[in-house]
């Protein structure tokens, strides 16, 4: 993600300012398909599952799913479109797409794909790795990385996880501000738990250094899971 203080460099996040907002998204919400999942604290699964079938006023009608096995590309132009992430090879989406679907999400609007989180489930660690999150510039500033982030741990389509990672960058606060955000309304604990130092990142002769990313993570407590 990126705000106007870092606008302009490249992040492993890319959705402006959703980053935490309290605020839901302007618009009406369908349920992710699926069966199973449990309740979430604080409504949080609540949030990630409300809505309406039509707006009606002109608002946006939101639904978020798991990608389709074909969908990789679609990820990567997304991701392209935002121009602030980071877009890695087509092949990286494409294999997102179709083996890590279950740990993955699509946001449409009206029928038409606008956002996208890219995760990798790590069943032995019982949690998962956001590894991107993307969201097409018209939809930006919206709340919607938030509401991505909360329908993939706690929506109907999987059983909520029990601790979420990511790498966020010292210096972008919008994507600190979301995850702390979407902690603090679900009842998890937020903590910063490691370096990832430059060198760990490739980059090209003459390209600037890569920034060092930060590892965090979101652990939420047995019983705040509970059904």
């Amino acid at each position: 993600m990126t705000t106007e203080a870092n606008r302009g460099k490249a992040s492993r996040f890319g959705s402006p300012s959703t980053a935490g907002a309290a605020e839901a998204p302007r618009g009406v919400w369908t349920e992710e398909g699926g069966e199973g999942g449990a309740s979430a604290p604080n409504g949080a699964r609540q949030r990630a599952a409300a809505g309406g079938k039509e707006a009606g006023d002109g608002r946006p009608v939101y639904r978020i799913r798991p990608p389709a096995p074909d969908e990789g590309a679609l990820m990567w132009r997304i991701a392209r479109e935002t121009g602030v992430l980071e877009a890695n090879s087509p092949y990286a989406y494409v294999m997102v797409a179709r083996l890590f679907a279950a740990a993955s999400r699509i946001a449409e609007a009206d029928g038409r794909p606008v956002g996208f989180i890219a995760g990798l489930a790590l069943p032995e660690r019982d949690g998962l790795f956001v590894w991107q999150i993307g969201v097409r510039p018209a939809h930006q500033g919206n709340g919607l990385g938030g509401r991505m982030l909360e329908a993939l741990v706690f929506g109907r389509a999987r059983p909520p996880v029990r601790r979420l990672w990511a790498t966020v960058a010292e210096g972008n606060r919008a994507s600190w501000r979301l995850f702390q955000g979407v902690a603090e309304r679900s009842g998890g604990r937020f903590r910063a738990l490691d370096v990832w130092p430059p060198f760990l990142f490739a980059v090209g002769d003459g390209a600037p250094p890569h920034p060092p990313e930060i590892l965090i993570e979101i652990a939420w407590p047995a019983e705040a899971l509970a059904l």
